[in-house]
């Protein structure tokens, strides 16, 4: 159980970071913060979309 859980905070550790990041930065008002946030949350997405895209098509 525990395994799995740490699994999962793997995976989606850097999007919650990246999600941080860009809400830390909007705060306080630091662009290059939000920016770089924004990058590593749009790299965490199109890696989640392509893995998502991956399990479905050997699915079949």
């Amino acid at each position: 159980m525990t395994c799995d859980i740490f699994k999962v905070m793997l995976k989606y550790g850097t999007l919650q970071l990246a999600v941080a990041m860009v809400m830390v930065g909007i705060a306080l008002g630091m662009l290059p913060l939000t920016v770089l946030g924004g990058a590593l949350l749009g790299v965490d997405l199109f890696f989640l979309v392509s893995d998502r895209l991956n399990k479905r098509k050997h699915a079949r």
